[in-house]
């Protein structure tokens, strides 16, 4: 039957319909699926951040909530306290004291 069919009449499976891309434009249409949207990446790094900001307000409510109050067995929650920064901008450390101590000696 093959043998029969005339070898001059073109014949195609892509139609306007179903489209198969071949060649080059096959090869574009790969490279460029590889590639993420930087718009819809953005959009997903905006929204985690919105939650864990979220997420981070909340414990940090909490923890304020915590402070100096007794819990049921009457222990009381300490939290450390930031270290006071100095005129200079360092912080009040022995390390930095000590710093300080040999500066005066020298």
């Amino acid at each position: 039957r093959a043998l029969r069919m005339n070898a001059k009449l073109d014949r195609y499976f892509s139609t306007a319909e179903c489209s198969i891309r071949t060649g080059m434009q096959k090869w574009v249409d790969r490279y460029r699926s590889q590639w993420v949207d930087p718009t819809a990446v953005q959009a997903e790094i905006d929204d985690f951040m919105t939650r864990f900001d979220e997420r981070t307000a909340q414990a940090r409510e909490e923890q304020d909530e915590l402070r100096g109050q007794a819990d049921d067995e009457g222990w009381v929650t300490i939290t450390s306290a930031r270290a006071k920064r100095a005129e200079n901008g360092e912080t009040s450390t022995r390390s930095a004291l000590k710093r300080e101590k040999k500066k005066r000696k020298e």
